[in-house]
């Protein structure tokens, strides 16, 4: 019998008004129109401009795609999104996916995306990052587990 496939991790930008929320608990689903093309076990939040900072983790519980006016009506409550904002970021989808926040992890003191690689580099939706990066990741100090 094969060994299952590990499941991959992603670092996802996120805007700060969106990575702060998931963080201190309040986000617990974060939006995007497209799902991943692997299991994705875990996600490393990078807050995007202007903090350009990784700033935690979290463990997924899990993926619902949908049709973004199902996604609202069963995330709306925990999604930390005013609707006109959900409405435009949908507008012209047909589908979306809704990633389920679990345990988050945040660091004690964020750090740029260069000291994981020097040559990293944000991505523009998400990037999958390897298992040694991500031990890396695992390894810096955080104040929420």
């Amino acid at each position: 019998m094969a060994p299952p496939t590990p499941r991959a991790v992603v670092l996802l930008p996120i805007q700060p008004r969106y990575a702060t929320p998931i963080l201190e608990g309040l986000k617990r689903v974060e939006f995007r129109k497209r799902a991943f093309r692997r299991e994705v076990s875990h996600v490393v939040v990078y807050s995007s401009n202007p903090v350009k900072q990784v700033v935690g983790f979290f463990d997924i519980l899990g993926i619902d795609e949908a049709p973004p006016a199902q996604l609202w009506r069963r995330y709306s409550r925990v999604g930390a999104i005013l609707k006109e904002d959900y409405d435009q970021y949908f507008s012209r989808c047909e589908g979306g996916v809704a990633i389920q926040v679990g345990k988050v992890h945040v660091f004690a003191k964020p750090f740029p995306l260069g000291d994981i690689a020097p040559e990293m580099r944000a991505p523009q939706s998400y990037a999958y990052l390897s298992s040694h990066a991500f031990t890396k990741i695992r390894g810096q100090r955080t104040l929420v587990t």
